[in-house]
């Protein structure tokens, strides 16, 4: 390193630096190199001095810089990435590549003489940490890419029952409009025609807004993800992935549920009873359901008789169940407890769920069970107002009936009553 004036860099900081150092004049000549540079490159300081620096250099990789380094762009064209990283791809003496960031600082000498001073930086291990987080990024993409596929089909077919339903009110207008002869039934017909209108507004709102804040948070992560290019942010790509998981798994609940509600309007869902242990399938339920509760929350169940065994069809049990224990999971706060009790009396099965959440206002009773209904209590948490429509729909299926009593923050009790084909004791 003798070849430089040694007042050009202090000579303890040059040998010492972890980052290799490099110093060339306009025609890429090598005046000094460090040996951290040596180590990098394979070569000697004496093989390296003197000798251009095109002999370490493959190309650039940026396809805004020049595609070579050739010794006529190092004359000409240095002083226009004074300051600015270049990331190149160096050559080894072995003939082994690896990629590294050059950043080139002009150092001005007497009689206005100009060297050019490099720090270079192996990005080899940067370079394999963001290959695996744009491979992690494509395997997102593509469950969101399956996801939104899936939500394409529901919405398509929501459009298509939209498309019904302006049908109907069209021809029903038409009917009414044909009959009406007095005020009162203009009044009657006008006031069914803003009901449905109210449906169809509510709908469009709630599911547009509860479609695009799980999509939101999928794709904010995914960007989020794609910034942590160093081991260091690990734990932020863990958290990140944890959310986009929490988001697709809750655009599947809301799939099922609207895919449920779908089929229903379709005339899909066949009841077929058979006999099952109602014990062990609300146990099953309960584990199901404590996955998805807050924390301290605990579920309580209590059965009265001997008769266990029931012939009903048991999907429909176990949906009727979920629905009612997650809205009362939903809607509890930490430490809060659900129970839920069942008994078996004169061929009747009786299933009540209580909780001690938020309550349904009163005004709002006696539209708890329409189809995109939600109280007003209950804006800021999640979801479309399906799951009641859905539990009084498999109830009427089973020729049951279902009631409740609630009263705001005291909490809410639904009981289910359906009759057996046949029970037996356990």
């Amino acid at each position: 390193m003798n070849n430089l004036n040694s007042n050009l860099l202090p000579q303890n900081i040059i040998n010492n630096a972890v980052d290799g150092i490099i110093v060339i004049d306009r025609k890429g000549t090598i005046k000094l190199i460090n040996p951290s540079a040596c180590r990098m490159f394979g070569y000697s300081e004496v093989e390296l001095l003197n000798n251009n620096m095109i002999l370490l250099v493959q190309s650039c990789i940026y396809e805004d810089k020049p595609n070579n380094f050739s010794p006529k762009y190092i004359e000409k064209g240095l002083e226009n990435i004074i300051g600015f990283g270049c990331e190149l791809t160096g050559r080894r003496k072995d003939g082994n590549t690896f990629q590294f960031n050059l950043i080139i600082n002009e150092i001005e000498l007497k009689k206005g003489k100009k060297l050019f001073a490099g720090t270079i930086q192996d990005i080899t291990a940067q370079k394999k940490i963001q290959l695996k987080i744009e491979l992690l990024n494509n395997m997102l993409e593509a469950r969101i890419s399956e996801r939104t596929n899936q939500l394409a089909k529901v919405v398509n077919r929501l459009l298509q029952t939209n498309v019904a339903l302006k049908t109907e009110i069209s021809q029903r207008k038409n009917i009414e409009d044909a009959l009406v002869k007095s005020k009162e039934e203009t009044l009657i017909a006008l006031e069914s025609q803003k009901i449905l209108s109210d449906l169809k507004s509510r709908f469009i709102t709630t599911a547009s807004h509860e479609f695009r804040t799980p999509l939101s948070c999928i794709l904010s992560s995914a960007k989020l993800i794609g910034r942590y290019t160093e081991n260091e942010g690990q734990e932020n790509r863990v958290k990140h992935i944890k959310r986009i998981e929490s988001a697709v798994n809750n655009l599947n609940n809301l799939l099922n549920d609207l895919l449920t509600w779908s089929k229903f309007e379709e005339n899909k869902i066949i009841n077929v009873p058979m006999f099952f242990s109602l014990e062990e399938l609300i146990h099953e339920v309960i584990e199901d359901i404590l996955i998805i509760s807050k924390k301290g929350q605990n579920i309580y169940h209590n059965h009265e008789g001997s008769l266990k065994n029931v012939k009903l069809d048991p999907i429909f049990i176990k949906n009727i169940l979920l629905n009612l224990l997650s809205n009362a999971v939903k809607y509890s706060d930490e430490y809060k407890s659900i129970y839920i009790g069942t008994s078996i009396e004169n061929n009747i099965l009786r299933i009540v769920v209580k909780d001690e959440g938020v309550g349904i206002p009163s005004e709002d009773h006696v539209f708890i069970f329409e189809r995109f209904f939600r109280a007003k209590n209950v804006d800021n948490i999640q979801g479309i107002g399906l799951g009641l429509n859905i539990v009084k729909k498999y109830i009427e299926l089973l020729k049951g009936n279902i009631s409740f009593e609630s009263s705001t923050d005291i909490g809410t009790v639904f009981i289910v009553t359906i009759p057996l084909i046949d029970a037996v004791s356990s």
